[in-house]
């Protein structure tokens, strides 16, 4: 995933960098593997979203995102806490739905 974000940005694309440009490619990777392995839709995709955002400003406002503050394991540990979070959430979210419908 990161090596398509780069070449995006080597043509002078835009791109969402979540939280930083070096670990743009775990959300995604973790998205991708969300909505092909757990069959999840849209809404529990975009709340996982939501969530991961909040852990990301919370992780901005407290600590720090990018490598330069707080180094390379700081920087990928944002982004695995963010994915992790929105894998959490989506799943509860999924079994809050199954049991609203039975």
């Amino acid at each position: 995933m990161l090596a398509a974000v780069a070449e995006e940005n080597a043509v002078g694309n835009t791109i969402v960098t979540a939280p930083t440009y070096r670990t743009s490619g775990v959300l995604p990777a973790v998205l991708m593997m969300m909505e092909n392995h757990f069959n999840l839709n849209q809404t529990a995709q975009q709340k996982g979203l939501l969530v991961a955002a909040a852990i990301g400003f919370i992780a901005k406002s407290n600590a720090g995102i990018s490598g330069a503050e707080v180094g390379c394991q700081g920087e990928i540990g944002v982004a695995i806490a963010m994915a992790a979070v929105m894998l959490a959430h989506t799943q509860a979210f999924l079994k809050l739905l199954k049991m609203l419908q039975k």
